[in-house]
């Protein structure tokens, strides 16, 4: 259907085209023919590819149109990779020690679309210890003009996927079924806590076209798509102008814009899914997570903050003594049980390793555990010191900081993670002339609140935070933990 329609676009405008679908009956020929049908289809109504000059009365061939360019990698032109879709990239695989390789970007009306090689890290946990490499080739249509609900379309192709949907029931990881698509659900996994909005993209075309494309991993970000397909890492980086390599590139931006054009290149499709469901795709992502049962639901249900709640803590001077249950769970939450753990291990190594220690008959093997043991007690107590404070601080801050507006000036992905989740960096600029001068003011937050952040960042809106009185460049983002399920 789609290379159907497409062969249409091009009998349409021009009638002397010589394509025929007959010729390209094989897999591969018809994904190259998606690519030189778009791209001439490109050259009669956009400036993304470049068109012939109208030609001369002498010419010997008055052709008004320069013949379709058959090169998938035509338009893409090596450069270093903007901020932003690194950013973009980074958050949306969120691998450890992330490096990526020659660039070649393509850019067009709706945006761009990014060629590149990434490496990273993945682990299971907080720790990195234990971690596994990745090498992916990668293809993300960036298009800054839309909005996408989150989602990962996954190939049921390995061991680690079978894990995944084995352990999902029990994780309450939310999945999307497609009953009346059996060869699609055959070879794919969906993993996303927008159903609703994601079954909206998922439409004929789409379907048709994920299946054509077979092993890509399909992932999405706030405004773009990407691609990935796993590759063997080399010892140095590939390049398109590398004759052996070249196919493997041309195959990726191929396979890729089939999978994915039907979403990428529908003008419409982000709006389709911001009105599939009601409320945003956080809120959408909320209501989803806090039916699904198991761990998940139970996470979430503990994040809920609403917002008339936050609205009161801006509202109310300081200090402020009597605060909500759920502005305390998120400010401070946790700290109580982190300093009565350190203090189990404080107590009974500390102990043991006292009383190993005062022993007048002891041994030199004694001596050695005895030491041991006081080390880890003291390790424990400075640990209690440490979450004591970040507490103190964070209660100083909340009852008795500064309401101070202000507008989100960047967003930053950190390599720090706590408790699973990694911590992004939100700079905030604030407002009035009294802080022209000043430099943002730096707040870290969690990965579950990045979207809020990137919301707000992406609208202009304007936001406030709470500054610390005692060390103004300190300060909290109340407004980033508003969560609320209708």
């Amino acid at each position: 259907m789609i290379a159907s329609s497409c062969e249409m676009a091009v009998l349409a405008s021009h009638d002397s085209a010589v394509l025929r679908l007959e010729s390209f009956r094989d897999s591969v020929d018809r994904r190259r023919l998606v690519i030189i049908a778009l791209q001439w289809e490109d050259a009669t109504s956009s400036p993304r590819l470049e068109t012939a000059s109208m030609p001369t009365h002498d010419s010997p061939h008055p052709n008004p149109i320069a013949p379709p360019n058959t090169d998938p990698l035509h338009g893409f032109v090596e450069m270093q990779m903007p901020s932003d879709l690194r950013y973009e990239i980074e958050t949306a695989i969120d691998g450890n020690a992330m490096s990526f390789g020659h660039t070649y970007i393509r850019t067009h009306d709706g945006g761009n679309d990014v060629l590149v090689e990434a490496n990273w890290r993945e682990s299971s946990g907080s720790s990195s210890s234990h971690s596994t490499p990745r090498s992916n080739l990668l293809l993300y249509f960036y298009r800054p003009d839309a909005h996408f609900p989150e989602f990962d379309i996954i190939p049921r192709d390995g061991l680690g996927v079978r894990i995944l949907s084995f352990a999902a029931g029990a994780l309450g990881l939310p999945t999307l079924d497609l009953p009346n698509e059996p060869e699609f659900m055959k070879r794919y996994m969906i993993v996303t806590a927008n159903p609703g909005s994601v079954r909206s993209l998922l439409d004929r075309a789409a379907i048709d076209a994920l299946i054509e494309a077979r092993d890509l991993h399909i992932k999405s970000t706030d405004v773009g798509i990407i691609a990935m397909r796993s590759i063997k890492r080399s010892r140095s980086w590939r390049k398109i102008d590398d004759a052996s390599q070249r196919n493997e590139f041309e195959r990726m931006v191929i396979d890729a814009t089939l999978a994915c054009m039907a979403i990428v290149d529908d003008p419409e499709a982000g709006r389709r899914a911001e009105s599939a469901v009601p409320g945003s795709f956080t809120e959408e992502a909320a209501r989803t997570m806090l039916h699904s049962g198991g761990i998940m639901s139970a996470k979430v249900r503990k994040r809920l903050v609403p917002q008339r709640v936050v609205d009161a803590l801006r509202d109310h001077p300081p200090p402020r003594w009597s605060t909500d249950p759920a502005i305390r769970r998120r400010a401070w939450g946790g700290t109580a049980a982190g300093m009565f753990g350190a203090g189990v291990f404080a107590l009974g190594f500390g102990g043991i390793g006292i009383g190993l220690l005062s022993s007048s008959n002891r041994d030199f093997v004694e001596l050695i555990v005895g030491s041991l043991f006081s080390m880890v007690g003291a390790g424990a107590t400075l640990a209690i010191l440490l979450v004591l404070r970040h507490r103190l601080i964070r209660q100083r801050i909340v009852r008795r900081g500064r309401v101070v507006p202000a507008h989100i000036d960047s967003i930053e992905r950190t390599d720090t993670i706590i408790n699973g989740e990694r911590i992004h960096r939100v700079k905030f600029r604030l407002q009035g002339a009294q802080h022209a001068d000043e430099e943002p003011i730096a707040v870290n937050i969690k990965a579950s609140y990045v979207h809020q952040a990137r919301r707000i960042h992406r609208e202009q809106a304007p936001t406030w935070i709470l500054q610390d009185p005692a060390k103004p460049r300190r300060a909290l983002w109340p407004e980033g933990w508003v969560l609320e399920v209708e």
